[in-house]
């Protein structure tokens, strides 16, 4: 178990953290919509298929920060969100 910890906490970059606090919050989420009626069970669905995606991306993400210095991957991530944030902001204007 502390192996499998070690993965994740040793050379944290913004999307691995960014990754884990998403992951933490959303299977508890999950958990509650599931137990929920109506519509509850769907909305569900809809957020493990955001989890499954992020944890596609934290994957990749870990497997980056073998090949790729931590700072200079968290420069990239950083560059890219802001950049997904600008258009995403353009977009609605």
């Amino acid at each position: 178990m502390k192996k499998f910890l070690a993965i994740f906490l040793d050379k944290p970059t913004i999307v691995s953290i960014l990754g884990i606090a998403t992951i933490i919050a959303g299977v508890p989420l999950i958990i509650y919509m599931m137990t929920t009626g109506g519509g509850g069970g769907l909305g569900a669905f809809v957020i493990l298929g955001w989890l499954v995606g992020v944890s596609f991306i934290l994957a990749l993400d870990r497997f980056l920060v073998r090949v790729v210095k931590p700072y200079t991957l968290s420069v990239v991530e950083s560059v890219g969100a802001g950049l997904i944030f600008i258009m995403l902001l353009l977009s609605f204007l």
